[in-house]
């Protein structure tokens, strides 16, 4: 009986909580087209009935319940609704059909705003440089969206804010915002491959947000348990694509033994390139990273051969100021050979025209380098 009794209870709680009622209110805008306010409520209305499955009351009824206080919360008593949906707008944009005319009096200058239909019917011009018609939108369509979902008594259950472009981004902004809101999830994390808004993919809004150009210097001791090698310094210059939490880099530069002038010492050194990715772990004005890529070389500087070599690396680093036009970072990287390095000469001097005995016995290797870097970005 007592079985029973909590399965009832059970499926009264589920019905209670699948019953359950949300009002969309009407936009509040501010410098926003009405048609854009109306169209955007109603179908954020639809888009969240059809993700919660719960009752919704559309817009244009629940308009009529707002008293002459504005009171949304006492509204949706008076609906009925056990939560409510509070929408803003903001324009930042002069409207499409308004212009700025300037007039000088002898009492300063005036700005009257005046209504031009011209054009209205084509607001888009032909454009073959897609990045001025995206600037162009931006600078008179951008709109941003705030919609907090409340319950009856208007407290605040979750918030969620988007720019869009008027219009053109209206169907994927409200089923981004009813996803984020019935789930509590940023606004961010709902975006998918069918419901980026055309701000999202525009051609100027691109991922890296800052280009960092510099010159990095180091020192490299060289690990091998079969012999000494010679460490190396290293310059190159270095040029990262940095985005908001990581920074991809590439780099070319020299690599030149310090003890080149010595034949009786092994070593190896000459051109290098490198292609790496790294994320931050500390992201402030002091910010700390970590991250891997490649380093492949070609060495001429071992002796009288040439040889190549690709040594896969991992780091940590320090970049301070990051918010400022020039920056200083250091790096610990540690980097391991996966072709056989020589270094040493053959016994087999036939072929020379003067001795090679100060050169040490030919050795094949996959030596280990662990480094040290300092750079300046500008």
């Amino acid at each position: 009986m007592r079985y029973k009794s909590a399965l009832l209870a059970c499926f009264a709680l589920l019905s209670a909580s699948s019953a359950a009622t949300i009002a969309v209110f009407p936009v509040q805008g501010v410098n926003t087209d009405k048609s854009f306010a109306d169209a955007f409520a109603l179908l954020l209305a639809s888009k969240y009935e059809t993700i919660s499955g719960q009752t919704v009351i559309s817009p244009p009824k629940a308009a009529k319940a707002i008293g002459a206080d504005s009171n949304l919360a006492a509204s949706a008593q008076t609906l009925g609704a056990d939560e409510y949906l509070e929408i803003s707008a903001i324009g930042l944009y002069i409207s499409r059909k308004e212009k700025r005319d300037f007039d000088t009096t002898a009492g300063g200058q005036r700005i009257q705003i005046t209504v031009n239909t011209k054009g209205d019917d084509n607001d888009e011009e032909d454009n073959s440089d897609n990045s001025e018609k995206d600037q162009a939108m931006l600078d008179n369509s951008k709109t941003v969206v705030t919609v907090v979902r409340r319950a009856k008594d208007g407290s605040q259950i979750f918030r969620s804010e988007l720019t869009l472009l008027t219009y053109g981004d209206i169907e994927e902004g409200t089923m981004r915002f009813a996803a984020s809101l019935f789930k509590k999830v940023p606004i961010n994390d709902t975006r998918s491959i069918d419901n980026i808004t055309r701000k999202e993919g525009m051609g100027r809004n691109k991922l890296f947000v800052n280009k960092i150009k510099g010159i990095r210097i180091g020192m490299t001791y060289v690990a091998d348990k079969d012999s000494a090698i010679s460490p190396f310094l290293t310059i190159a210059f270095n040029y990262k694509l940095d985005a908001d939490i990581f920074f991809l880099e590439l780099g070319a530069g020299g690599r030149i033994p310090s003890e080149l002038a010595e034949s009786g010492k092994r070593k190896y050194g000459g051109f290098s390139m490198e292609v790496g990715g790294n994320y931050y772990l500390i992201n402030n004005v002091l910010s700390v990273y970590a991250g891997g890529g490649v380093n492949p070389f070609m060495d001429f500087l071992n002796g009288l051969i040439m040889q190549m070599g690709v040594a896969p690396y991992v780091q940590v680093g320090l970049i301070v100021p990051r918010n400022s036009r020039i920056c200083f970072y250091s790096e610990l990287r540690v980097a391991q050979n996966i072709m056989p390095i020589t270094t040493g000469q053959a016994a087999d001097t036939s072929s020379f025209s003067y001795s090679l005995t100060a050169y040490p016995p030919e050795c094949r290797s996959y030596p280990t380098e662990i480094g040290v870097n300092f750079g300046i970005g500008f």
